[in-house]
């Protein structure tokens, strides 16, 4: 019996001409003839969204310049759709991409997403990807080795992480270290909603983040004064380019707090720093501190 690896490439590409995007790039999973001949489909594209679902869906869509992944998790298709996903991700043309969202539809207690799923992705991707988005992930199952290939990522200049669940057995000094290496590229950094993160990733973020202008740990529950106060020692801001703003709303922040550590003797020293307080709240519903020195550019925090 004639299979479709028999038929003279320029048929295959004849038919292919008369597929929709997204009818072409399904077939191109499932066959390597196609995967070879669709390689124009994937030569425009420039987001990528993964969406994780426990409902039996399973769908890769082409809308423009976008692919709209559906992944179901369950035991019956986690194999089979990890094997989909690393094909299409093994396709020329995937490299182009620049922006990824990863995204869980309807997050479950206690049902986090399985380590191989993530694996499969973290490996996969395209490396040199600029923005990267973790959206509503229970990352508790996630293994130690997949987080350290989060280190592979040297471009990225925004890193989201919005109501992740990180595991408990991971300790903030490990995840630090899986992150450092790619914090020196990253322009704008937002981990909100998650107490896994405290002040020691923030002086991590004052250490390495020479790039940032944009920081959100919004209802970060372990972040306090410290880490600001981080960025205001010298080996936080004395390579930093240009200033950086601050959401610190439903943290632990107090810009009392924030004022001792700054008057202290060994600080003021250094660098004497300049605290200036502001109520916007009937413009934002925020407090507003402002820090700088003369030979900063300063830091904005809102509060």
């Amino acid at each position: 019996m004639a299979t479709i690896s028999d038929l003279p490439p320029e048929m295959v590409r004849e038919i292919l001409q008369y597929l929709q995007d997204s009818d072409a790039l399904n077939a191109a999973l499932v066959c390597d003839v196609w995967r070879w001949l669709s390689n124009p489909l994937s030569e425009e594209l420039v987001d990528l969204k993964l969406t994780f679902n426990s409902r039996c869906e399973n769908t890769v869509e082409m809308v423009e310049n976008r692919v709209l992944v559906h992944l179901c998790t369950c035991e019956e298709h986690l194999y089979e759709q990890c094997a989909r996903i690393k094909a299409m991700l093994g396709m020329r043309g995937i490299d182009r991409i620049r922006n990824v969202q990863i995204a869980d539809e309807i997050p479950k207690p206690n049902e986090g997403i399985p380590d191989v799923a993530m694996n499969v992705v973290v490996h996969r991707m395209n490396k040199d990807v600029n923005t990267v988005n973790f959206t509503d992930l229970d990352l508790s199952f996630v293994n130690f080795v997949t987080f350290a290939k989060l280190a592979r990522f040297r471009h990225i200049n925004t890193l989201i992480f919005v109501d992740c669940t990180f595991p408990s057995d991971m300790n903030q000094g490990l995840f630090i270290r899986n992150m450092a290496p790619m914090l020196p590229t990253v322009e704008s950094l937002e981990m909100t909603g998650t107490p896994f993160v405290n002040d020691e990733f923030g002086f991590a973020l004052a250490k390495y983040g020479f790039s940032l202008h944009y920081v959100s740990l919004e209802r970060c529950q372990n972040i306090s004064a410290i880490t600001i106060a981080s960025f205001c020692t010298r080996a936080g801001s004395d390579n930093r380019e240009r200033p950086v703003v601050f959401n610190l709303h439903s943290t632990r922040f107090n810009v009392e707090e924030l004022h001792r550590i700054l008057r202290h003797p060994t600080v003021r020293k250094d660098k004497p720093w300049n605290v200036q307080l502001s109520d916007l709240r009937h413009l934002n519903g925020r407090f507003t501190v402002n820090l700088s020195t003369p030979q900063d550019n300063g830091y904005t925090v809102f509060y």
